[in-house]
C-alpha cells in the first residue's frame, strides 16, 4: 500500500526535479512478467527511485543490508518492497543469510513477481561500468531450475545515463534494452550450471555496456567530457541534431568513447598529443574563467549587446512571478538541501535524499500556503489554483536565477574579450587546433572499422 501512495507524488517530483527526462525502450518490456530488472549504479538512492517510478510494474528491489539497522527502517524499506542482500565487504559474518535472500527471490519470480538488482554490487559516480556480479544470473537460473524452467524469466537490462551526476535540473536519459528469455540457457545450465551463471553474467553485461556511456579510466572520462563540450556540438550540428535530442546526444557520445578507446589501445601517442593541445586550451580558459560554451557563443556572432539588453527587459518584466516563485519555495528548497548535507556529506547521496526529502517539504509547504488562503479567501477553486500553480513557479524562480547569473556572467566575459581581442583570437585557435585533431581521430577510426568489416 505505501509503494503504491508514493509513487505517483515520486513520480511528479523526478518529472520536475530534472530539467530534461527522457526514457526510450520501454516497448522492449513484455505484458507479463516474471522480470529482473538489472541496472547500472550511478547515483545510489537515486537510481531505484527513477526506475520505480518511469515502469508501470510493482517492483521488489535488492539493497544492501546494512541500510536495515532500525526496526523502523526495517518495517518502512519491507513495505516497500526492498530485499536486503548482505555483502562481503559489509559483513562477512552475515554472508550466509543470503540463503534467505536467494529463496524469497525465487519465491517471488515465482508467483510472477520483479526484482531489480543491481548487478554491479556498488555505487559510485563514473560514467564506468564496475564488475558484473553473477547474483542476477544466479537467482534468475536458480528459480527457472526450481520451476524445471517453465517461468519464462527474462532478464531486462536499463541503462541510467545522468548529465551532471542527476543534480537538480540536469538531464537523464534511461535506455531499455530487449529482454533476456532465461529458459534458452535451460539445456547449458542442466550441463554445466557455473559455466551458465558466467555466461548469462556476460550478456548482461554486454547489453548494459551497450545502452551506457562507459568509460575505463577517469583520466579518459576527463578527456571525453571536454571533447563533449569543444567537439560534439559541432558534430550534432553537422548531422542536424538538436540538442534536446538526447538520444542522439547519448550515440554521439558513445562513439566518441569508442574511438578514444581504440587510440589508447592502438595509437596512445596520437591521443597524448591531442590530450596536451586540449590541456593547455582549458589552463587558458581556468585562467580568466571561462568555458567552452563562452568560446562558442563568441564563433556563433550572435549579438551580445543586443541580446543582453533583450535579457535584462525579460529579467523585469517577470521579476514578480520569480519573487513569487522565491517566496513560496525558497524554505522547503532549503531545508531539503540542509537535510541532505546533514546526513552525509558525500554528494552521491545528497542529491538523492534531497529529491526524496524535498518532495515531503514542498508538500508541506503547499499545504500550509493552501490552508492559508482557504482561511483568506474561502474559495475552493482559487486554493487549487494557487497550490497547483506554486511547483511550475518555483521551477521558474530557480531557472529566472540560474539565466540571470549566466547572462551577468556573459557580460563581464564580453567586456573582456571586447578589450583583449588579441586573446580571444588565440583561443579560438587553440579551439580549431582540437576540433581539427578530433576530427582527424574519427575519420581515422572510421577507415579503420570499415577496413576490419
Amino acid at each position: 500500500m505505501l509503494y503504491y501512495i508514493l509513487k505517483p507524488f515520486l513520480k511528479l517530483t523526478t518529472w520536475l526535479f530534472f530539467r530534461n527526462y527522457q526514457v526510450n525502450g520501454l516497448e522492449n518490456i513484455p505484458e507479463k512478467g516474471p522480470f529482473i530488472f538489472a541496472s547500472n549504479h550511478p547515483a545510489t538512492f537515486m537510481d531505484p527511485v527513477i526506475i520505480a517510478t518511469t515502469l508501470k510494474q510493482k517492483i521488489h528491489f535488492l539493497s544492501k543490508s546494512t541500510v536495515f539497522k532500525t526496526r523502523f527502517s526495517k518495517w518502512l524499506f519491507a513495505r516497500l518492497g526492498m530485499i536486503p542482500v548482505y555483502r562481503k565487504q559489509d559483513d562477512p559474518t552475515q554472508v550466509g543469510k543470503n540463503d534467505q535472500m536467494f529463496s524469497k527471490c525465487f519465491e517471488h519470480l515465482s508467483k510472477g513477481g520483479n526484482l531489480l538488482i543491481f548487478p554491479e554490487g556498488v555505487s559510485l559516480p563514473e560514467r564506468k561500468l564496475k564488475e558484473i556480479k553473477s547474483g542476477a544470473a544466479r537467482i534468475a537460473l536458480g528459480a527457472e531450475d526450481m520451476n524445471d524452467f517453465n517461468l519464462d524469466v527474462k532478464i531486462i537490462c536499463i541503462g541510467i545515463n545522468y548529465s551532471d551526476n542527476g543534480r537538480f535540473q540536469s538531464n537523464v536519459l534511461i535506455n531499455i534494452e530487449k529482454p533476456i528469455s532465461v529458459k534458452e540457457y535451460k539445456q547449458r545450465y542442466e550441463n554445466d550450471s557455473l559455466k551458465t551463471v558466467r555466461e548469462l553474467t556476460g550478456e548482461i553485461k554486454a547489453k548494459l555496456e551497450k545502452i551506457t556511456v562507459s568509460v575505463e579510466e577517469a583520466e579518459s572520462d576527463e578527456l571525453v567530457r571536454r571533447a563533449e563540450e569543444v567537439y560534439k556540438t559541432q558534430v550534432m550540428d553537422e548531422m542536424g541534431i538538436p540538442k534536446k535530442d538526447k538520444t542522439n546526444d547519448f550515440w554521439v557520445t558513445k562513439s566518441m568513447v569508442d574511438y578514444l578507446k581504440y587510440f589508447r589501445s592502438h595509437a596512445p601517442w596520437k591521443l597524448h598529443f591531442i590530450k596536451q593541445k586540449v590541456d593547455a586550451y582549458y589552463h587558458e580558459l581556468d585562467a580568466i574563467g571561462v568555458n567552452d560554451s563562452h568560446v562558442r557563443r563568441v564563433i556563433s556572432g550572435k549579438n551580445i549587446v543586443t541580446g543582453t539588453a533583450l535579457r535584462f527587459l525579460y529579467f523585469l518584466l517577470a521579476f514578480p512571478l520569480f519573487l513569487g516563485g522565491f517566496i513560496t519555495n525558497y524554505l522547503p528548497y532549503y531545508f531539503s538541501g540542509l537535510l541532505a548535507r546533514k546526513i552525509t556529506p558525500y554528494l552521491e547521496y545528497q542529491v538523492a535524499i534531497a529529491m526524496v526529502g524535498g518532495m515531503f517539504f514542498f508538500i508541506i509547504n503547499y499545504v500550509c500556503i493552501g490552508l492559508c488562503c482557504n482561511a483568506l479567501f474561502h474559495t475552493l477553486w482559487l486554493n487549487w489554483t494557487v497550490v497547483f500553480s506554486l511547483p511550475l513557479l518555483g521551477l521558474f524562480a530557480f531557472r529566472y536565477h540560474m539565466f540571470f547569473v549566466k547572462t551577468m556572467k556573459r557580460w563581464r566575459l564580453f567586456t573582456f574579450f571586447y578589450k583583449n581581442n588579441a586573446y580571444i583570437t588565440k583561443l579560438l585557435a587553440m579551439r580549431n587546433e582540437i576540433i581539427s585533431g578530433f576530427e582527424a581521430l574519427r575519420k581515422e577510426y572510421e577507415a579503420a572499422e570499415k577496413a576490419i568489416v
